[in-house]
C-alpha cells in the first residue's frame, strides 16, 4: 500500500485529511473506526459475528494496533487534555486545538489566509460588509444629521402655526436635534467632521423653517389680501360718507406729522402712541383737537361742502392704490427681501446659540 492512498484498514475508505493514526508497517486508520473497534472489544455484547473485514497486509485489527504506542490513540496516556487528541510526547502545544501543556491554557488558532487566493462565501460577504461599512462611514453623520434637520425644521413651522408665533428658541432645538443625528452617524463616537455636518445642516435646516414659517405667513396674508380686495371693489364712496370729523382726522393727522418733523414733542393721550396707529379724536391731544376744530367751525357751508368733496376725492385715490396693491401679488424677490429685512439681532442671536449647540452635540464634546 503506497504511503499516498492512506486507506483505513477498519471501514477500506480513504484517511486523507482526516483524524488517523499510523503503525510501524505503514498501514493507516481513522481516529474514529479505532474508537469504535475499542469500544466493541470492550463490550463483545454489543456485537455479533465475526469482526468487520479489516483490508490490510496481516489483517485484523491487532496488524493495525500491534505497533501503536499509546499516545496514538485519541484518549490514551499521553493525548491533549484540551480535545484528547494524540500529542508528540515532546509537544507543548497542541496542533488540534492550541492546549498549552505548560500553561494549562488553550489558545485559539487560525489558518491564514493566502492573499493570492480569492476568499469564498461568507469569508468574502463579511469582507465586502466590512468595506462597505468604511466606505459609507463619512456620509452616516450626513444622513442622521440631514433627517434630523428636516423634522426640527418641520417643529419650528409646527409650531408657528399653531400659536401663530414664531419662536426663537425653536432654532436652538433645531441645531441640537442635528447635532443629535450627527452623533449617532458615528455612533456615539462624535469628532470634527461630524460636528462639521451638524453645524452646515443646522444652518441649512434653520434656513429652510424661516422659509416655511414665512410662507405660512404669507398663505394667511394671502387670505386677508383676497378679502379686502373683494370688500374695496364692492363698496361704494358718496359724499354723505364724508363727514366733517373725517376732514378733521386728516387736518389733525397732517398737523401733528408737521410738529413731528420739526421735532416737536408730542403730548400724546398714552404714552408711546405712534402717528400711524393714532385714533381720532381719542388719541389725540387737547390743543390739536381744538385747532382743526376751530378751524372746522370758522368754514362757511360752502366750504365745508368743498373739503368733504376733496376729502372723498383723497380718499377713493387711496383706495384705489390700496386695491391694486393688494391686486398685485408678492414675487419670490419680494419674499426673499421681506425674510432678509425680518431679521434682527435676536435671530442672529438664535441662529449663533444654534450652531453653537449643533457643534458641541455633533463633535461630541456635550454629555450625551
Amino acid at each position: 500500500m503506497s504511503d499516498g492512498q492512506k486507506i483505513c484498514v477498519v471501514c477500506g475508505k480513504s484517511c486523507a485529511g482526516q483524524a488517523r493514526i499510523k503503525n510501524s508497517k505503514g498501514q493507516y486508520a481513522h481516529q474514529a473506526c479505532v474508537k469504535a473497534k475499542q469500544q466493541a472489544d470492550e463490550n463483545p455484547y454489543a456485537r455479533s459475528g465475526d469482526d468487520p473485514g479489516i483490508a490490510g497486509e496481516d489483517g485484523g485489527m491487532a496488524a493495525v494496533l500491534a505497533d501503536l504506542d499509546e499516545s496514538d490513540i485519541p484518549g490514551g496516556p499521553g493525548s491533549c487534555a484540551g480535545c484528547g487528541q494524540p500529542m508528540d510526547p515532546e509537544a507543548i502545544v497542541c496542533l488540534s486545538c492550541g492546549f498549552n501543556r505548560e500553561t494549562g491554557r488553550q489558545f485559539s488558532t487560525r489558518v491564514a489566509r493566502d492573499p493570492n487566493k480569492p476568499m469564498k462565501g461568507a469569508a468574502a460577504l463579511g469582507a465586502g460588509a466590512k468595506v462597505g461599512g468604511f466606505a459609507l462611514a463619512p456620509f452616516l453623520p450626513i444622513i442622521g444629521a440631514g433627517i434630523a434637520g428636516a423634522l426640527g425644521a418641520g417643529l419650528w413651522a409646527a409650531i408657528a402655526y399653531f400659536t401663530n408665533y414664531e419662536v426663537g428658541f425653536a432654532a436652538s432645538i433645531v441645531g441640537a436635534m442635528c447635532g443629535v443625528g450627527a452623533l449617532i452617524g458615528t455612533d456615539g463616537e462624535g469628532n470634527l467632521w461630524s460636528g462639521m455636518v451638524a453645524v452646515v445642516t443646522a444652518l441649512a435646516a434653520i434656513v429652510v423653517g424661516k422659509i416655511i414659517v414665512f410662507n405660512i405667513y404669507s398663505a394667511q396674508f394671502e387670505e386677508i389680501r383676497k378679502e379686502l380686495a373683494t370688500n374695496i371693489a364692492q363698496y361704494e364712496y358718496t359724499l354723505e360718507d364724508m363727514t366733517g370729523p373725517d376732514v378733521m382726522e386728516r387736518w389733525a393727522y397732517a398737523l401733528v406729522g408737521d410738529k413731528i418733523d420739526q421735532g416737536e414733542q408730542i403730548q400724546w393721550a398714552e404714552e408711546d402712541m405712534d402717528l400711524d396707529w393714532a385714533l381720532y379724536p381719542d388719541d389725540y391731544p387737547a390743543s390739536i383737537i381744538e385747532r382743526v376744530e376751530s378751524d372746522w367751525n370758522a368754514m362757511s357751508a360752502d366750504e365745508q361742502l368743498a373739503a368733504r368733496e376733496a376729502e372723498l376725492q383723497i380718499f377713493e385715490s387711496e383706495m384705489r392704490e390700496t386695491q391694486r396693491l393688494l391686486e398685485t401679488k408678492p414675487t419670490t424677490t419680494d419674499a426673499a427681501q421681506t425674510v432678509y429685512e425680518s431679521l434682527d439681532f435676536f435671530d442672529a442671536l438664535w441662529g449663533f446659540l444654534a450652531l453653537m449647540a449643533a457643534w458641541g452635540v455633533g463633535a461630541g464634546m456635550v454629555d450625551n
